[in-house]
């Protein structure tokens, strides 16, 4: 395995980069009825979306995959979706896009639940991810670790 790196982002990083991946979604010309921001990463970009480009709904829903770094074999959902969304325009958000498991796992979920439009969103993506997003801004390599303003060094 390759040596983790480490990158440390800052909130200033991080509000330009949301702004980065609004930009890229408007310029796609989609109205979105909705988001899903996916918990806990997804939220911050998620809600920078929605103020950019005037979405009037955001919902949660979250997978737990690490149990501090190390990956857990069965992903485990929380705050299930719920709510149909037949008929509407959803964005899956979250800021880093690793394995894809998780906005897969998500986006099976809403098509559980009617919805015909969804498309995917993140800041950071890794290369080979099951999920291959619509929006992103920036591919990092496998063994890159983000430190985010917000994590106390989990």
């Amino acid at each position: 395995t390759m040596m983790k790196e480490y990158i440390n982002v800052t909130w200033s990083e991080l509000t330009e980069e949301c702004q980065l991946l609004a930009d890229h979604i408007h310029h796609a010309g989609v109205q979105f009825t909705d988001i899903i921001a996916i918990a806990r990463g997804g939220l911050i970009p998620a809600q920078h979306i929605a103020y950019a480009l005037d979405i009037p709904r955001i919902y949660t829903t979250g997978i737990n995959h690490y149990d501090g770094e190390e990956m857990q074999q069965e992903p485990v959902l929380y705050q299930p979706i719920t709510e149909s969304f037949e008929g509407r325009a959803v964005l899956i958000v979250d800021e880093l896009v690793d394995t894809g498991s998780t906005i897969a796992h998500i986006k099976r979920e809403l098509e559980h639940h009617g919805c015909k439009y969804i498309k995917t969103a993140c800041i950071w993506c890794k290369p080979n991810n099951l999920a291959s997003p619509e929006y992103w801004v920036r591919i990092v390599p496998s063994n890159v670790w983000l430190n985010m303003p917000y994590d106390k060094g989990e």
